[in-house]
C-alpha cells in the first residue's frame, strides 16, 4: 500500500492550526507513519472511527509498538504523541491523553551524547557522493538542523564572496527564521553539486532546492527538481554511517528485535554537535553561538547584535569548523596573509604619518628660519 496522502479538511485544520514550518513538517511525518500503521488510505480516515476506546486503543498499541518493534527512543515517542494529539483535539476529539503519556515511559538515553571527531567525518566524506559531501559539511559547519536540510531553496544561501562563505536563512519567512553561516569548504562543496547539476541540464532558480532528488537521464525530470525528503536523508546518513564501519548493527535477538544500531554518536544530530562544539572552543561569544545553531531562546538577541558582529564571531570558527586538514592550512595562510597585509597597511600608515610629521616639522623649522630673518632685518632697520 501506498504512504498515506497528507490532504483533505481534517488534515487542513490541523496543519493550518501550526506555526513553525518546522512543527508541520515533524508532525505530518508522524501522523503519516500512524496512519501507515492503521493501513488507512488519507489522513482524514483516522476520524472514521470515533469510537473512544478503540481509538484510544489504537494509539496506546502504536505507542507499543515504537517502543518494543522500533526500539524508538522516548523523547521521539513523545513527539509522536503530540502530533497525534494535535491532530485529534483540533478535530473535537477528546481523549485521556494524561493515560496515554504513561505509555511513553521515563526518558532514556539512546546513544551518548558526544559529536563526531574529524577523523570520523573526513572517513564519511570519503565515501559520500558529491551531493552529501556537500550536506555533512552544511551540517558540521553551520550547526543546521538535519530536520531543515530537505526545506533549503537555492535562494536561502546568499554569498559573501569576500570570505568564501555563505550566509543562510533558515526557517525563511516564519517566526523562528535566523540565519548562520557555512565554511568555505562547504561553500565550494555545495558550488561543485550546483554545478554539477547544471552540467546535466538543470536550469538553478531561487526556488529550486538545494538538494535534490537524483535524476540522471529523463530530462524533463531533470528540469522539475524535486526536494530530497527529510527521511531520504536521515536514511542516507545512516547507510553512510554503516557502510564507513564506524556504527554496526547489531544482531537481531529478544533485546533487540529489529537489530537498530545503539551507537556513541546520532548519525545526524553528530554533526550539529560537532559545529556547536567547535564554536564554543574557538571562544566564539555565547550568545552568538546560540544564534548560530538556531536556539529559539536566544532569538531575542537579535536586537543587541549586527549581522557584521555575527559573521565576525563565526569567523573566529572558520579553521575549527573545516575538516580536511588542506582546507584548515588554506585557512590559516589565509588568515595569516590577512594579517600580514593588515599589518603591511599598518605599517604604511606609520610611514605616511611620520612623512607627514617630517613634512610637518620641515614647515616649521622653514617658518621659524623666516621669522628669524624677518626679526634681523627690522632690528636692523631700528638701530639705523
Amino acid at each position: 500500500m501506498s504512504k498515506p496522502i497528507c490532504e483533505g479538511p481534517a488534515y487542513s485544520i490541523m496543519v493550518n492550526s501550526l506555526r513553525s514550518p518546522k512543527t508541520k513538517t515533524e508532525y505530518s511525518r508522524y501522523l503519516t507513519a500512524f496512519a501507515d500503521w492503521k493501513d488507512v488510505k488519507s489522513l482524514d480516515d483516522l476520524l472514521v472511527n470515533d469510537n473512544e476506546k478503540l481509538v484510544k486503543s489504537d494509539i496506546m498499541k502504536y505507542l507499543l509498538f515504537l517502543k518494543d518493534e522500533k526500539q524508538l527512543s522516548s523523547s521521539t515517542r513523545s513527539g509522536v504523541l503530540s502530533a497525534i494529539k494535535h491532530f485529534y483535539e483540533m478535530n473535537d476529539i477528546t481523549l485521556p491523553w494524561l493515560q496515554l503519556q504513561k505509555f511513553i515511559g521515563e526518558h532514556e538515553t539512546v546513544t551518548e551524547d558526544r559529536a563526531y571527531i574529524y577523523e570520523e567525518i573526513q572517513i564519511l566524506l570519503g565515501i559520500a557522493d558529491i551531493k552529501y559531501k556537500a550536506i555533512i559539511l552544511l551540517m558540521c559547519s553551520s550547526a543546521i538542523r538535519v530536520g531543515f536540510i530537505h526545506s533549503l531553496k537555492v535562494g536561502h544561501l546568499n554569498k559573501i564572496p569576500i570570505h568564501n562563505i555563505y550566509k543562510i536563512s533558515v526557517y525563511k519567512k516564519s517566526r523562528q527564521e535566523y540565519y548562520t553561516f557555512c565554511s568555505p569548504e562547504c561553500y565550494n562543496a555545495i558550488n561543485a553539486y550546483l554545478s554539477h547539476r547544471k552540467a546535466i541540464g538543470e536550469g538553478i532558480t531561487p526556488d529550486s532546492p538545494l538538494f535534490r532528488i537524483d535524476q540522471q537521464t529523463d530530462i524533463e525530470l531533470i528540469k522539475d527538481a524535486q526536494p530530497l525528503t527529510y527521511s531520504a536523508v536521515k536514511s542516507r546518513l545512516r547507510l553512510l554511517l554503516l557502510r564507513s564501519g564506524l556504527a554496526k548493527r547489531h544482531p537481531i535477538n529478544e533485546n533487540n528485535k529489529n537489530g537498530r544500531r545503539r551507537n556513541e554518536v546520532a548519525s545526524a544530530h553528530g554533526y550539529r554537535k560537532f559545529a556547536i562544539t567547535q564554536m564554543g572552543r574557538a571562544k566564539m561569544d555565547g550568545e552568538i553561538r546560540e544564534m548560530l545553531a538556531g536556539h529559539k531562546k536566544w532569538n531575542y538577541v537579535y536586537l543587541k547584535y549586527s549581522e557584521e558582529d555575527l559573521l565576525q564571531e563565526y569567523l573566529k570558527a572558520v579553521n575549527l569548523l573545516t575538516i580536511n586538514e588542506e582546507n584548515r592550512l588554506k585557512v590559516k595562510v589565509n588568515e595569516l596573509e590577512q594579517k600580514n597585509l593588515e599589518i603591511a597597511q599598518l605599517k604604511q600608515q606609520m610611514e605616511e604619518m611620520q612623512e607627514a610629521k617630517r613634512d610637518e616639522e620641515n614647515e616649521i623649522d622653514e617658518l621659524a628660519k623666516k621669522f628669524e630673518r624677518m626679526e634681523a632685518y627690522f632690528n636692523n632697520k631700528l638701530d639705523k
